[in-house]
This record gives C-alpha cells, sequence and structure tokens, in this order.
C-alpha cells in the first residue's frame, strides 16, 4: 500500500467533510428550511471532487496511474487548446474538426460520453429507489411540495452515498454487479478505497434514518419540518463513517506493520 496516498487521505477528508457540512448548513440554518436544490448540487460538485481524488488513489494503487493520467492530461490540453483559440460561433465546428482528426481525442470523447451517461442512470435509479424507499417508510407525498422536498432528500442522500461508487465502479453493463453486491450488501472490502466507498454511505443512510426520529416530536421547532432533520443526519452520519474508514485504515496499518514485524 502507498503510504504517502493512504496519509494524504487522512488530510483529504476534513476538507472534503467541510465543505459538504459549510453546504448542508448554509441552506439549513440560513433560510429557514433546506434549499435543497441548492444543497444537492453543491454536494454533486464536491462529491465529484472527492471521487476524483479516490479514482487517483485507486489508478495509483493499481500501478496503472502515470500511463493513464498522462495521456489523458495531454487529450485535456489539446481540447483546451481548441477552445481558446476558436471564436465562440465557430467552436462547434472547430471542435467536430478536431475529433475527426485526432481519433485519440474522439475516443476520449466517447468514453467520457458513456461514463457521463452511465452515471446519470445509475443515479436516478438509485434515487428513485432510494425515494420508493423513503414513500414506505412513511415520507410524506402531498402535498406537491412535500413529494418535491421528499425527491430531493432521495437526491442529497444518493449522491452523499453512492456518487463516488457510482463513479469509480460504474456499471459495465452489469458486469459490475458483483462488485456492488459484494461491497454495499456483504461489506466485503478489498481495498482502502472500497472502505472509503462503503463506511461513509453506511453512515449517511443510518443517519438520515436516525435524524427523522425528531419530527414527530411535539417541540414546535422550525427545525423540526421535513426533511431538516433527515438531512442534518445523513450529512453527520456520513462524517461518522469516513472518519471510521480513517480508523479502520489506520488500524490496518499498524496490523500490518506488527505482521511484518
Amino acid at each position: 500500500m502507498d503510504s504517502t496516498a493512504i496519509s494524504k487521505y487522512y488530510s483529504v477528508v476534513p476538507i472534503h467533510l467541510l465543505l459538504i457540512h459549510a453546504t448542508v448548513y448554509y441552506g439549513t440554518l440560513s433560510r429557514g428550511t433546506p434549499v435543497l436544490l441548492g444543497t444537492t448540487a453543491g454536494t454533486l460538485l464536491i462529491q465529484l471532487w472527492f471521487t476524483d481524488y479516490l479514482r487517483r488513489w485507486s489508478n495509483n494503487n493499481n500501478n496503472n496511474k502515470p500511463a493513464n493520467d498522462t495521456k489523458l492530461g495531454q487529450l485535456r490540453t489539446r481540447l483546451r487548446a481548441v477552445i481558446a483559440a476558436c471564436p465562440l460561433a465557430q467552436l462547434p465546428s472547430a471542435i467536430a474538426h478536431e475529433l475527426r482528426s485526432h481519433p485519440p481525442l474522439a475516443a476520449w470523447t466517447n468514453r467520457l460520453y458513456l461514463w457521463t451517461k452511465e452515471t446519470v442512470f445509475i443515479n436516478t435509479t438509485l434515487a428513485l429507489a432510494t425515494t420508493l424507499v423513503m414513500v414506505l417508510l412513511g415520507a410524506p407525498i402531498t402535498p406537491i411540495s412535500q413529494l418535491a422536498r421528499t425527491t430531493q432528500l432521495a437526491t442529497f442522500l444518493t449522491l452523499l452515498s453512492f456518487a463516488p461508487a457510482s463513479v469509480l465502479l460504474g456499471w459495465n453493463q452489469g458486469r459490475q454487479k458483483e462488485n456492488w453486491i459484494r461491497i454495499f450488501s456483504r461489506a466485503e472490502c478489498k481495498s482502502h478505497v472500497e472502505v472509503a466507498l462503503l463506511f461513509p454511505a453506511a453512515g449517511a443512510c443510518f443517519g438520515a434514518w436516525l435524524g427523522a426520529i425528531p419530527i414527530p416530536l411535539d417541540w414546535d421547532r422550525p427545525w423540526q419540518a421535513w426533511p431538516i432533520t433527515c438531512v442534518v443526519g445523513a450529512s453527520l452520519g456520513h462524517a461518522v463513517g469516513s472518519f471510521a474508514s480513517i480508523l479502520h485504515s489506520l488500524s490496518s496499518r499498524v496490523t500490518s506493520s506488527s505482521s511484518s514485524s
């Protein structure tokens, strides 16, 4: 295992959690009710940044980082040069010409399109499934504003729990199904990256469930409105799961060091 990479993970997690909680509490506390669309959009951007770090960590563990990242960097540089050199009106035709004349760039663009389509499909499916589970557990669906809040909470929880896995694992026409089952159903993680996928996801789901407990209590507080406590509970559970993944990695390092000595 690369000790430098895992040490960097310890420093990245607090930044990741700080950004997540700043996004959540800005919407929850400054407006009285969760501005979940903004919270969800912010969470998506933060999760994409964090997932890119996990991707590079995973590639480094698999010893394929240099070739992949160097080639990808060259393709990005070439595409940025085309965008910077062309007027806006001529940009579509210039990009189309560049794709025709440079097959590796066209192949990378096609892979990016397929990856985006697959990631959107996975997260949409999981968000709909999460919405259904919430409704079965008693989440409100009437009036329509409550259904919108329930759907937005499900989307937020999906991004918080499964967005990194949707990027790193993908679906690959069902060939990754066994990995999804192994990690999230059987909790059998083969690497520290997989632990970093499982623990925060489990913490977020459990935290959202615990967050529903104060809602029916007769306290008449503004923060008891649906789904404020579930949003806060999910973010706190995600934080607990993230720190648990760090503790798991630390204990594994201590165990491996003791075994080697």
